[in-house]
């Protein structure tokens, strides 16, 4: 685990035997709680939608995240599409994550034309998270089904401090060799830290508890990736859930 990019083949070889890499003090703890009180603020201006919106048009949204009846997260979803309406905080810790994460790939890239297939396919957008209280939490699951021949890479930083900001609502995931791994207890991360993984990596969040602050349990997902929906598709969602809010009125 180092903080250094200098040597990129040991981390593509880290990344390739474990499915992670640990980047300790990826950014300072005055730039996440700046990203934080950013994007928090945007959560109360922005459009917010029922449905997750993977588009090249979409603006920067918030998303009431559930994997039941229960809204047990707020997030945030950011697209590299609208890089141009991001405060100068954004654009230095995301932008800094997507080039890391495009280095290390770069290798792969033309080696597996399955996996260069994939990448072109997706499109990157960033995910923060902030946890309710006491309800706050995900269950084990796969962001990507499949495991490639090379990784598809995401970053997960840290925006709050354990036990100051929140006490329970640790981050679990099993590496390739199926060993159960907790950020905070067995990896030692902190608020700044980021876990750099394969989204096939199963991995979930423990129920989230207070802690001394009102902050709460806040993480970005930088360079997430998905499917992108076509223009159609997407005024079909917006049209969907104008209706909805007009019955629902």
């Amino acid at each position: 685990m180092s903080n250094k990019l200098s040597n990129l083949d040991s981390i593509r070889s880290e990344i390739l035997s474990k499915g992670y890499y640990v980047y300790k003090n990826f950014v300072s703890s005055d730039d996440c709680i700046l990203l934080r009180e950013v994007i928090s603020k945007k959560i109360h201006i922005s459009p917010e939608h029922s449905t997750r919106i993977n588009s090249n048009a979409i603006y920067d949204y918030s998303h009431k995240r559930s994997h039941d009846e229960i809204s047990r997260t707020t997030r945030y979803y950011s697209f590299y599409h609208n890089i141009s309406k991001w405060t100068y905080i954004e654009k230095k810790i995301l932008n800094k994550g997507i080039n890391i994460r495009n280095q290390i790939e770069s290798a792969w890239i033309d080696k597996d034309e399955d996996y260069k297939k994939v990448i072109l396919s997706i499109n990157d957008y960033n995910i923060f998270t902030k946890y309710n209280e006491s309800t706050g939490m995900l269950p084990p699951h796969r962001d990507w089904p499949n495991k490639l021949k090379y990784p598809l890479l995401q970053f997960n930083l840290i925006l709050s401090e354990k036990q100051k900001d929140f006490k329970a609502g640790e981050f679990i995931f099993e590496d390739y060799n199926k060993k159960q791994i907790k950020i905070h207890k067995d990896l030692k991360m902190k608020m700044g830290d980021a876990l750099l993984f394969d989204k096939y990596l199963l991995h979930s969040v423990d129920l989230t508890q207070k802690g001394t602050t009102n902050i709460g349990r806040w993480s970005v997902l930088i360079g997430a990736r998905a499917h992108k929906i076509s223009y159609f598709q997407e005024k079909k969602i917006l049209f969907s859930e104008k209706i909805k809010s007009f019955i629902k009125f």
